[in-house]
């Protein structure tokens, strides 16, 4: 497990560092260009159309392969939300198997669980401090399933409560795990980024050579675009932040569904 290179540094502070690079790369290769193409004395110029080709076409293979990374991890993030969602309301259901006080005290705990799940993580509390006050959940539902004898043929369906609360848990964690671990590599996410850094200025350095005022602006296009899937990327490798957040509304279905109706007087 890896937890990415830029795990610690905000969202906001990798886009604008992604966007400067590129469009400087982009301005300082031209320049560049520029520079070469006044101190030029061959009347044939260097075949610099097809060193760049070649280095975009490099970079958009880069850009395609990462971006897919990306995107099917987003996607089993979003899968196992539903088998989450599924997994609980299984626990919840055959917390009825225990005895009162204890089918009462575990689906306060569940229902307490989902309630983290379903909200948007405020401003004040913390990642860390979100998934400390789980474990705490998780430590009493399995204090309450552990005074249960598994030996005893009476306690057969209070078993496959225990084995859908162990289900519970292996969710939980294969989800921390992913979220806030499983992320792009560090030398793959900065080997983009470098590829990235020498296709715009190779791109820059062709029109700043050929001298022609026009085409620059079809430079800073392609470079928009460039950072527009860079960000995409990095926003999609950052499940638990960014704008891009898989969709909660299953886990507030289940919220519903499980929260005791008020009496009406």
């Amino acid at each position: 497990m890896n937890e990415g290179g830029l795990s610690g540094v905000s969202l906001w502070s990798v886009s604008f560092c992604t966007v400067a690079l590129v469009f400087l790369s982009l301005y300082g290769g031209q320049r560049l260009g520029r520079l070469a193409w006044k101190h030029n004395t061959h009347d044939i110029d260097p075949p610099f159309g097809i060193i760049v080709l070649a280095t975009l076409m490099l970079l958009a293979f880069m850009l395609a392969l990462t971006f897919d990374n990306a995107a099917t991890r987003f996607e089993t993030n979003k899968q196992r939300l539903v088998d989450q969602v599924n997994a609980i309301q299984t626990a919840y259901l055959k917390a009825d198997f225990l005895t009162p006080v204890d089918r009462d005290q575990s689906q306060t705990l569940l229902r307490d669980y989902v309630q983290m799940r379903a909200s948007v993580l405020p401003q004040a509390v913390s990642m860390p401090q979100l998934l400390m006050n789980t474990e705490v959940i998780h430590q009493q539902l399995w204090a309450i399933a552990t005074t249960y004898p598994q030996g005893e043929t009476t306690d057969v369906m209070t078993a496959s409560y225990v084995a859908a609360l162990n289900l519970v848990f292996d969710l939980h964690k294969a989800n921390v795990s992913l979220v806030l671990r499983d992320r792009l590599h560090p030398a793959a996410l900065f080997s983009l980024l470098l590829l990235a850094f020498l296709a715009m200025a190779s791109l820059g350095f062709q029109f700043g050579y050929q001298h022609r005022p026009r085409k620059p602006y079809f430079g800073f296009l392609l470079a928009l675009m460039v950072c527009g899937v860079l960000l995409l990327i990095e926003d999609l490798d950052r499940p638990a932040e960014g704008f891009i957040q898989a969709d909660q509304s299953p886990m507030v279905v289940l919220l519903k569904s499980i929260s005791p109706v008020p009496e009406r007087d």
